[in-house]
């Protein structure tokens, strides 16, 4: 699999070794020589019983490079009854006791490997010395940037990457992402704007795509659009982004493992330029590292993890004025932001219009969103036209739309199993939806609009389904409603009552009218199926999902409209 860097203005997290050196320009690796190290008198994390016999294991675990220390690298053995483990620590060391015999070696950092061999002999210290990390089949590119040059700490981890010009060369084509593991953009790609919107709404699709089927997206500074279009929630933007001050913070860490890593819960952390994109708060992002601007707490280091992949966002860069806990942070997020991952499906769009009820009014400025998800948004243009991008390929999903003035309004819940187009929804005015729930009430039933779920679907003819184009939509008028046709639910819930002629719901018909028109109220919350009977026409069963308060609208082409020839 391949790893994807992509170079921006953000920052880098993951630095070893004395962590005071703010100077810029900084070597890799630990500052302290290597025949200084004693990791005899380091502690460690891990899992170490009483061992019979025992000997000591000790080494250190490098970069593939072999000039980083790594901590965090993980060896566990099995011993029969019990396990021994344990996770190098500072300056990359590790030490274990282990029962007398020979032992391969398989440490583990992220998906990078550390491989060797040991035969321990009792009350003997066997040192191994250097296992250096493994790349694997991992495969790392950068996208080049003006302002962050993440590939030089790759460099000094000694990873092999590839390097892309734009942005668009990675995201346009979700088979070209599937290629790689891991992306890490960093502000001042031809992508970065200052209004966040360079990413195609196709874009930020594949790429929420890709990570939620496992793939590592690292974003930094004028990035954040990108992280944002993948984990929506992660973290909480203000009006003002780019409001970063310029200077110096004595940073938060928070994070445990970077804490071992910097030996402390401090870093300096330095901007040498404002105007740097500053989240206002965390979301539903894991903080890394915190900063304190003004009195007010703000998020310098996030990760996210939207469906089965991570995505981390920094605020700061890897420039002329990284700092050594700066580096420190950028080694480690190289090293662990590496998950399984599959190939991700392409997601599927869906597409329509939204229009008022009667008039057939094209409404422009309607929100549209996906109730299962309703960070998958959009706004219908002056045609009342409206596209929303990144559906998740075989999920089911129900378009809902509000507009001012009309009833929010779900149509029938969809299986994204290709581009659904041709969703119209059907916005009912409150003046008029609040009366016929009065007329309802006048026949004798009180219209629960709080607890209860409230479906409505139109009886059609196969020539409903026909129209490719709302204009042709329009054209054809009530051509394809179709009358003497009953419609049940399934499960059997709420009161059934269809429209008569002047598109009013009337207690007393038993059947469809040329309105077609067929309501349920007081449905319970659950999910149902619609159906229709007509001497000359098989229709399709219509899934539709009830919640507290939900009005459902399963309107044509959609809804009960009758299977073609």
């Amino acid at each position: 699999m391949l790893v994807l860097l992509l170079s921006l203005s953000g920052c880098d997290l993951i630095g070893y070794g004395d962590t005071n050196d703010t100077d810029s320009g900084l070597d890799s690796g630990t500052e302290t020589p290597t025949e200084q190290i004693d990791c005899s008198v380091t502690s460690f994390l891990g899992h170490q019983p009483e061992v019979a016999s025992a000997g000591t294991l000790m080494g250190r675990i490098v970069s593939p490079s072999g000039t980083v220390p790594v901590s965090g690298a993980t060896y566990t053995v099995d011993l029969g009854t019990d396990t021994a483990s344990v996770i190098s620590a500072e300056h990359g060391c590790f030490r274990l006791d282990l029962p007398a015999g020979d032992y391969a070696l398989d440490f583990h950092k992220g998906r990078y490997t550390a491989a060797g061999s040991a035969s321990i002999t009792e009350d003997t210290v066997t040192d191994v010395g250097e296992l250096a990390l493994d790349q694997g089949d991992l495969k790392l590119a950068v996208v080049s940037g003006k302002y962050d040059s993440v590939g030089h700490i790759i460099d000094e981890l000694g990873i092999d990457f590839d390097t892309f010009a734009s942005p668009g060369e990675l995201f346009a084509n979700l088979d070209t992402l599937n290629n790689y593991d891991a992306v890490f953009a960093n502000c001042g790609s031809d992508y970065t704007t200052l209004n966040g919107e360079a990413y195609s709404p196709e874009e930020l699709a594949n790429a929420r795509a890709w990570v939620e089927a496992g793939g590592t997206l690292y974003t930094s500074d004028w990035e954040w659009s990108l992280f944002r279009g993948v984990a929506p929630r992660a973290l909480v933007w203000g009006d003002d982004v780019l409001s970063g001050p310029q200077g110096t913070v004595q940073a938060t860490i928070v994070d445990r493992n970077i804490q071992a890593l910097l030996g402390g819960a401090s870093a300096e952390i330095t901007f040498d330029l404002p105007d740097w994109a500053m989240p206002e708060a965390a979301g539903t992002a894991q903080v890394l590292v915190n900063g304190t601007f003004a009195g007010i707490e703000r998020p310098l280091a996030v990760m996210a993890f939207p469906g089965d992949g991570r995505a981390v966002f920094t605020a700061f860069h890897n420039e002329s004025q990284i700092t050594r806990d700066m580096q420190v942070i950028l080694y480690e997020l190289v090293l662990a932001l590496s998950s399984e991952r599959t190939d991700a499906v392409p997601p599927v769009s869906a597409s329509g219009v939204v229009y008022q009820f009667q008039t057939h009014t094209p409404l422009e400025g309607a929100t549209v969103s996906l109730a299962q998800d309703d960070t998958i948004t959009t706004t219908t243009d002056a045609d009342g036209a409206w596209t929303l991008h990144g559906v998740p390929n075989g999920s089911e999903f129900t378009p809902v739309a509000s507009a001012a003035g009309h009833v929010v309004t779900h149509q029938q819940t969809f299986t994204a199993d290709a581009d659904v187009e041709q969703i119209y929804l059907q916005l009912v005015p409150e003046a008029v939806f609040g009366a016929m729930a009065q007329g309802i009430g006048q026949a004798g039933v009180t219209v629960d609009l709080t607890e209860k779920c409230h479906v409505v679907t139109t009886v059609s003819s196969a020539e409903a389904g026909e129209y490719t184009t709302w204009a042709e939509f329009l054209d054809h008028g009530d051509a394809g409603l179709l009358p003497d046709a009953t419609a049940q639910i399934s499960p059997s819930s709420g009161m059934q009552l269809y429209f008569n002629e002047q598109v009013q719901p009337d207690p007393t018909l038993s059947a469809t009218t040329t309105d077609g028109g067929v309501l349920w109220v007081n449905v319970d919350p659950g999910r149902y199926t619609l159906s229709a009977t007509h001497s000359s026409a098989s229709f399709p069963d219509v899934t539709v999902d009830c919640e507290k308060g939900r009005f459902v609208n399963a309107s044509p082409p959609n809804g009960l409209t009758a299977l073609g020839n």
